[in-house]
């Protein structure tokens, strides 16, 4: 396979980061460009995903830059939220997920007692 000579421009604290990181791994620049563009002709595409943002992302950095999102007083107001995030998480999970696939062959009155109690059981999280 014949070798071809190329420039590139790049960022200038980038290379030297990229450079080295390379040698950390135990190669050269050269060979860390080499393996890139190897694999980006094995997988017909780039490495990585290389997306549009979402609305919903937009949304967030939106919030971010007017400074529109959730503000806490103290770390454990902010903490006490995360806990309640992941409450919510949990027993939606349980209840969307786990229960479905666990009663589905259960009958109708069985499994709406279940939801109840998911639901009650989330409410009295929610309390704490």
């Amino acid at each position: 396979m014949s070798k071809i000579q190329t420039g590139l421009r790049l960022d200038e604290d980038k290379f030297s980061e990229a450079k080295v990181i390379s040698k950390s791994l135990g190669l050269n620049f050269t060979d860390a460009v080499n393996i890139f563009t190897n694999m980006v002709v094995a997988t017909r595409g780039l490495l990585f995903d290389v997306k549009l943002p979402t609305k919903e992302f937009k949304k967030s950095i939106d919030e971010i830059e007017n400074r529109d999102g959730k503000s806490f007083k103290s770390v454990d107001a902010l903490f006490k939220d995360l806990d309640n995030i992941v409450i919510e998480f949990r027993v939606y999970f349980f209840c969307t997920v786990f229960v479905p696939l666990f009663f589905k062959r259960f009958s109708i009155m069985i499994r709406s007692v279940v939801y109840r109690e998911c639901y009650f059981l989330l409410f009295r999280e929610m309390q704490m």
